[in-house]
């Protein structure tokens, strides 16, 4: 509609504006350097707070806070990571296509690597771009462990480096790290579930359900402890906790449509095959032009034996670079797809195992 063509054409002349500075040779202040000018301290801590709501209002507000402080102070170099860092969280929340705000966050990120090229804030951005949107794990991993050895303090860093170790099969680095970033951080929700989440990866279900258990009671408000609470009583084959749980955040967050999935899945689980099928009409009824809809019912279609679906969708969703697709060899509700021929070949296209991890109950 009229409205989203012109959300895209603001994209557009922004991503030309970031290319045009790109061009410029800005003289470096020392304020570059991983510093927050006085002057700027009150917009760039007010950008950062509300890119952590993860609400799309707060997180178009910090862009346009980010762009005001960069007008003014071309030469900010956490101001540049920042802004990458929200329109990298509008391509991976779905409120824009990965093929418009990725090439944003990754025209910020560049430019302050160039006005920093220690800035550790800047490499987990560049390692989360790496990773989700250009497939290139490797050398994710290299600046994911270049941050770290910059700013070892990075809470977030850690969390994240964990998930993406967690990806590949390498449990007990990502264990390392999210512990790691529990005990430096133990304010975040983020850093609370971490752990919880690479044990439900590893399938290591009942330590698991303990950590994601202790992460919900102390974030009640953070959904996403609660919903791998969820996954992980599935994991165990506790069907009918799992949808006690599941149901209850759906009523709180019916906004979230991964909650939906998931729950098409464990109905599906106990028998209630029309109840799962409820549950999956509901998904396909979104509007079609709701981005990251193609991998939605993935799950669904796959426990409903509809294999060539599942197939079909993930593809969609490779070519729109969906990032969930990062979790498919770990995520275990994943795991009947591994009997299909074309899906090792898939994973091998986004650079991840081949082969479900081993079940360590």
């Amino acid at each position: 509609g009229d409205a989203f063509r012109m959300q895209r054409e603001v994209a557009l002349s922004v991503a030309d504006a970031i290319h045009l500075e790109l061009q410029g040779e800005e003289k470096v202040s020392a304020e570059a350097v991983g510093i927050v000018p006085p002057d700027e301290a009150d917009d760039y801590f007010r950008a950062r707070h509300l890119w952590g709501q993860r609400k799309r209002e707060s997180v178009e507000r910090a862009i346009e806070l980010y762009r005001g402080i960069l007008d003014r102070d071309p030469a900010f170099a956490l101001a540049w990571s920042g802004l990458a860092d929200a329109y990298a969280t509008m391509s991976s929340w779905f409120w824009l296509p990965a093929d418009e705000a990725i090439p944003l966050a990754k025209a910020a990120v560049e430019r302050a690597l160039q006005l920093d090229p220690e800035l550790a804030e800047a490499h987990v951005t560049k390692a989360t771009i790496l990773a989700e949107y250009d497939r290139d794990r490797e050398q994710a991993l290299e600046h994911w462990d270049r941050a770290i050895d910059l700013k070892p303090g990075y809470s977030s860093a850690r969390s994240w480096y964990s998930d993406h170790l967690a990806y590949v099969q390498r449990f007990d680095e990502a264990l390392e790290q999210a512990r790691i970033a529990k005990e430096q951080d133990p304010l975040s929700p983020a850093a609370a579930q971490a752990v919880g989440t690479v044990l439900y990866y590893a399938r290591r279900f009942d330590e698991a359900i303990e950590e994601l258990d202790s992460a919900s009671r102390q974030f009640p408000d953070f959904p996403f402890s609660r919903m791998y609470q969820g996954l992980a009583h599935l994991g165990r084959g506790d069907h009918e906790r799992a949808i006690e749980i599941l149901e209850e955040l759906r009523g709180r967050r019916p906004d979230m449509a991964d909650v939906t999935a998931v729950l098409s899945v464990a109905y599906g689980r106990t028998g209630d095959e029309e109840r799962s099928r409820e549950l999956l009409d509901e998904i396909l009824a979104l509007p079609e032009d709701r981005w990251g809809k193609a991998f939605l019912p993935v799950a669904p279609y796959a426990e409903l034996g509809m294999y060539a679906e599942a197939m079909e969708a993930l593809e969609q969703s490779y070519q729109e670079r969906d990032w969930r697709l990062s979790f498919l060899a770990v995520e275990p509700i994943m795991e009947p797809l591994f009997a299909e021929p074309d899906f090792p070949e898939l994973l091998r296209r986004l650079g991840l195992p081949e082969h479900p991890p081993a079940d360590t109950r």
